[in-house]
């Protein structure tokens, strides 16, 4: 049991760590969509009317930038309150398992000297197996919990993938679409 407890307890830092990493990304990607939203909207004022369109998927991009904040900022604080009460637990379990080790050394030194004792220990014995099988219930619980924890970071790192994917591709479009539209009004200064 105690090994599982220590288990648990490394587990707390490096979840710790793994957000900060996620979060770090998360936010990289939202400011660098914010700035391809604002690049957006200037190609768009540089073009004119034939810049509208653009400034629709500008403003999109922006929205998409600023939902990213909030979310990376939302799983942050989620993470951090998990976090948070695992080490709580962990502790607690701590204590309950030292308490438990010195109910269980007394219950043997008093055993020796008395019947009644020796009856009264069987008792808390029993008791103790119970208390030892809801730490392991609890423990378990904790490491499904943990799981989930990593396998929200996971996800939340995908996201942020498809996410800088996804900006790659507008801002390539955005030049595109700007190269075309420049060599358009290019064309027509000519034909003029």
């Amino acid at each position: 049991m105690a090994k599982k407890l220590v288990t648990l307890a490394d587990y707390s830092p490096k979840t710790g760590i793994i957000t900060k990493q996620e979060n770090e990304e998360i936010t990289s990607v939202s400011v660098q969509t914010n700035m391809l939203a604002v690049n957006g909207f200037i190609e768009a004022a540089t073009a004119g009317e034939y810049g509208r369109g653009f400034s629709v998927v500008a403003g999109d991009i922006s929205n998409l930038a600023i939902e990213s904040s909030e979310n990376a900022d939302k799983i942050k604080d989620l993470i951090r309150d998990v976090k948070l009460q695992m080490d709580k637990v962990v502790l607690e379990i701590g204590h309950s398992e030292k308490a438990t080790k010195k109910a269980n050394e007394i219950m043997h030194g008093a055993a020796s000297s008395n019947q009644k004792v020796t009856a009264e220990v069987v008792n808390i014995a029993a008791k103790r197996a119970d208390v030892a099988f809801g730490l392991e219930q609890l423990r378990t619980a904790m490491e499904e919990g943990l799981q989930v924890s990593v396998t929200a970071v996971a996800e939340i790192g995908q996201g942020v993938q498809q996410i800088a994917e996804a900006s790659n591709i507008a801002q390539e479009q955005a030049q595109a679409k700007a190269i075309d539209d420049i060599a358009s009004i290019a064309d027509e200064m000519q034909n003029s």
